[in-house]
């Protein structure tokens, strides 16, 4: 009997787990397990580029742990591998994927030609006249991503079995362990987190926030003053909670830190971006099921091992956050510890059913392959080419167009029921503002003409030059107006350069100038000055206004008056 042991391998920015284990068999054995440290800039976003250390240590970690299998499978979390739900008929499953293929294009406006699908049945749905459909998530990863990872096992010498998506693996691990409620897993790894929400076992949805623990463990060397790496800043991380300081630290954090914060709100503040990623997975999951909300949080991968850390994910999502404790139907060996397995919910899961991108899953067969792989060449492809256009040619006759149908019918009905909820907000929104209408109506009865007028007067008391008197004054509840008589163009000058500095007053105007004086000079210059309080409210727009030292000038070219 052909051995089923596979390597399930998942690479992240700062750590690489590796597992021994059956392949898709009942109650399997995880053999062996370790972690690789992966060094920088050999993982960025899913997309793989090795160095010849990284591979020298690989190799050795095999060695060293008498790894046998010859078959690998790769568990991929990345944010640039795109997913579709979509709504398809209920056909027989080996022929989703080429129903799939031929709407792809409709699901992603990307050149088909540089990406490789994979698909997931989500759930069973049901119409309003009893029909079935499949709820499907499509997937789309670029060949050059998934190219990376045939590149390593080639150097590492073994055989690509299959390329799992990260959503994937995980789920197939958790899905046993969640009940008929609505959960939400948060699996928190370095450089990124994955979040699945699931219902009655079935996975509803599924995000990547580009958010992990990368922030925080920097975060924390820093506020230490210590030259650790990464591995070792994370050990302290879990020996103890750094969310919650001591009382005999508080002073000596607030002195030592150069920010003057205390570490442990130093580390909140490096969690923040991750933590408002995942409110805002939660808050969406609620607020388009209404009926449905999540009542259990589960927290795993690297981040569950942090001591306090989902004491504060409760504290911030007001719901309590359970580390994951796996059960599932593994056999583990004696010496991995219960919380170092679940560590390995990536890995163990690809193994039990994963997907595979076209492209890159692959079965060698060696000997035969060798023998006819001319003739694999020669008419191997020109023949399935034939075979799978007959098939579609005939599947398209009958099933693709009705297929079509109830997709866009589906979707039609999805777009329905999601804007529908725009017309409460909609609402809301029509009673928020009659209701902020009628407050300020309201308001505006209680201003009185008189209301600002004290603190002009106050004003008109400091400011006001000697030589000028008021020959006239009305108010109103948005403003004033009043004459000034002064003896000479200058102190008409320093009269209208005070009031500019009155901050009671906005909108300081000037007009019906009238100079009386002789040529001996007797006699007075009047003016008209109108202008309003500062927190006066406006129907209209108020008219350009000269500044002071514009009108200053006109003062004393001659043109609030006649010349002398």
């Amino acid at each position: 009997m052909a051995s089923k042991r596979v390597l399930s391998v998942e690479i992240g920015s700062s750590i690489t787990r590796v597992c021994e284990v059956d392949y898709r068999v009942k109650n399997p054995k995880v053999y062996n397990n370790f972690i690789l440290d992966t060094p920088e800039g050999v993982m960025k976003d899913g997309m793989l580029k090795v160095t010849p250390g990284y591979i020298a240590e690989f190799k050795a970690a095999l060695s060293e742990n008498r790894i046998k299998a010859k078959k690998i499978i790769f568990s991929i979390t990345s944010t640039k591998i795109a997913s579709k739900e979509i709504i398809i008929p209920k056909v027989k499953e080996n022929r989703i994927a080429a129903l799939v293929l031929s709407n792809a294009s409709d699901y992603f406006p990307i050149d088909l030609g540089e990406y490789q699908l994979a698909h997931l049945i989500l759930d069973t749905v049901k119409d309003e006249l009893g029909t079935e459909s499949y709820k499907v998530m499509v997937l789309a990863a670029s060949k050059a991503m998934l190219n990376s990872y045939g590149k390593l096992a080639e150097t590492l010498g073994m055989s690509i079995l299959a390329i799992d998506y990260g959503g994937n693996s995980l789920y197939q691990m958790i899905k046993t362990e969640c009940g008929e409620e609505t959960s939400m897993i948060i699996k928190m790894d370095g450089a990124a987190s994955l979040v699945i929400v699931t219902d009655n076992q079935s996975m509803v949805l599924q995000r990547t926030v580009s958010y992990g623990i990368n922030e925080m463990i920097e975060a924390f060397k820093d506020c230490m003053g210590e030259h650790w790496d990464n591995s070792t800043a994370l050990k302290k991380l879990k020996q103890r909670n750094y969310f919650v300081p001591l009382e005999s630290e508080l002073s000596a954090e607030k002195e030592e830190q150069p920010s003057g914060k205390p570490l442990a709100e130093q580390l909140a503040e490096a969690f923040s971006d991750a933590i408002l990623g995942i409110i805002r997975i939660y808050d969406y999951q609620n607020s388009r099921n209404p009926q449905r909300p999540i009542t259990k949080v589960y927290l795993t991968g690297m981040g569950a091992g942090i001591r306090g850390l989902s004491d504060l994910l409760s504290n911030q999502l007001g719901i309590e956050v359970s580390i994951l404790k796996l059960k599932g139907e593994f056999r583990f060996p004696k010496n991995i510890a219960e919380e170092e397995a679940d560590a390995y919910a990536g890995c163990l899961g690809a193994s039990l059913a994963p997907l595979s991108f076209s492209a890159i899953k692959v079965e060698e067969k060696k000997g035969r392959r060798a023998k006819e792989g001319k003739e694999e060449k020669g008419y191997g492809v020109p023949f399935l080419a034939a075979c799978v256009l007959i098939s579609l040619i005939i599947t398209g006759a009958g099933v693709v167009p009705y297929g079509l149908a109830l997709v866009k019918n589906q979707q039609r009905k999805a777009a329905i029921g999601e804007l529908s909820q725009v017309v409460t907000v909609y609402q809301e929104y029509v009673m928020t503002k009659n209701a902020n209408s009628y407050v300020q109506a309201a308001y505006e009865y209680t201003v009185l003409p008189t209301e600002n007028l004290v603190n002009f007067i106050e004003e008109m008391e400091v400011k006001m030059p000697n030589g000028m008197y008021l020959s006239a004054f009305s108010a109103n509840k948005t403003g004033i107006s009043f004459n000034v008589v002064t003896g000479t163009k200058q102190q008409a000058a320093d009269v209208l350069l005070q009031l500019r500095k009155f901050e009671s007053l906005v909108n300081v105007n000037v007009n019906e100038v009238t100079d009386t004086r002789d040529e001996e000079t007797e006699g007075s210059v009047t003016f008209t000055v109108t202008a309003d309080y500062v927190n006066a409210k406006y129907d209209e727009v108020q008219p350009a206004e000269l500044t002071v030292e514009e009108e200053i000038i006109e003062l004393q070219e001659g043109q609030w008056g006649e010349a002398e």
